[in-house]
């Protein structure tokens, strides 16, 4: 066994080693120690030497006392919706764990360095981009412009969650009888679900003639389809002027791509007229 060197009245860290020590069979030695707080505790002089042992605790619980208030007064807080925002922005891009991972890491989607490893930095980004923590539950939520990219500054603003939905990887442009839309915009005009466009026309591969085609539905009313009525769609609920007067419209069929439109109307009366739509 090697002579024993001396550490006594030496500091390290905080600590400062008395004149004791006592050797821990297979272990090795241990010097009795005095932090700057008053503490004293056994030490192993290696973990003294390598720097792995600074204090009794003391100096851990001051550093991690600091780091909390700093992000809680100068970055705002882990009580703000803001961090709320940052964390879960983080967790759906790098924990394989979060519900959303599939469609945001998985798929490659990551935070730009200077956000990841900086909450200040994002904060100062989304205050000078219309950040409000007293918006309504809702109002705000983080958006990527392009969805090919992840998050950024140049890459993100803060929109409505109504507007974020529209910017899905679910969502794109589609042209339809010579004229471009948003997906989720045709639904809404063709009175479609925005899944039930999306499927139709890019799983189901159908033409765009059926595109508009109303689901199949079940009982008194057979199964109908979408119409065209003098330039544009039919929905229930739509007044027809006609040459019986006014026709408020209950549900509507239309066979052969428009060539026969077929309406009924609350009281039962029916319209129908053939050839093609004006």
């Amino acid at each position: 066994m090697g002579k024993l060197k001396d550490l006594s009245g030496q500091r390290f860290g905080r600590y400062t080693v008395l004149d004791q020590h006592r050797t821990i069979e297979n272990c090795g030695t241990q010097w009795l120690c005095r932090c700057d707080c008053g503490t004293e505790k056994w030490v192993y002089a290696s973990n003294l030497r390598s720097g792995t042992t600074l204090s009794c605790g003391c100096l851990q619980r001051e550093r991690a006392a600091e780091t909390l208030a700093a992000v809680n007064t100068v970055h705002g807080g882990r009580g703000e919706r803001l961090y709320k925002k940052w964390a879960g922005m983080k967790s759906r891009c790098y924990n394989p764990r979060h519900s959303s991972f599939k469609n945001y890491g998985g798929k490659g989607v990551t935070v730009c360095p200077e956000w990841r490893n900086d909450f200040s930095a994002f904060r100062s980004w989304a205050m000078e981009n219309g950040w409000d923590e007293n918006a309504p539950k809702g109002a705000l939520t983080i958006d990527r412009k392009d969805n090919g990219k992840g998050y950024s500054p140049d890459n993100c603003r803060f929109v409505p969650l109504s507007a974020q939905s529209r910017n899905r990887s679910i969502n794109r442009f589609v042209t339809y009888r010579g004229k471009e839309y948003l997906l989720a915009d045709l639904a809404r005009e063709l009175g479609l679900g925005h899944g039930t466009l999306f499927n139709r026309i890019f799983y189901l591969h159908w033409p765009e003639s059926r595109w508009a085609e109303r689901p199949h539905v079940h009982g008194k009313k057979a199964a109908v389809q979408w119409p065209e009525w003098n330039g544009r769609p039919v929905r229930s609920g739509d007044v027809l002027d006609t040459e019986h007067g006014s026709l408020e419209v209950t549900f509507v069929a239309a066979w052969d791509d428009g060539n026969l439109v077929f309406a009924v109307d609350a009281d039962g009366v029916r319209y129908r007229r053939e050839g093609k739509a004006a």
